[in-house]
């Protein structure tokens, strides 16, 4: 991603931020909670909690926009909700 957008920075780590100036917040997290594979925790697992990091950082920066990408289970786990 740098070669193509040198003022992009890039965090290991989404905890460690606290917020930032921008128009959309982008993300994925890890499926291993949620996938039809994996541990059937939803998004109430260590893993895939990191999706209300994602929000948090939204929320934090006031973005209008968030893209999020992860598996399609996320939507039939505990009925959706």
């Amino acid at each position: 991603m740098k070669n193509r957008f040198e003022a992009t920075i890039i965090k290991p780590d989404i905890r460690s931020l606290s917020g930032c100036t921008a128009d959309i917040v982008a993300g994925g997290w890890p499926c291993q909670d949620i996938s039809v594979a994996g541990r059937g925790r939803g998004l109430k697992g260590e893993n895939s909690g990191l999706f209300y990091e994602l929000l948090r950082l939204a929320k934090n920066s006031g973005v209008k926009t968030i893209v999020a990408e992860n598996v399609a289970n996320v939507l039939r786990l505990s009925e959706g909700q």
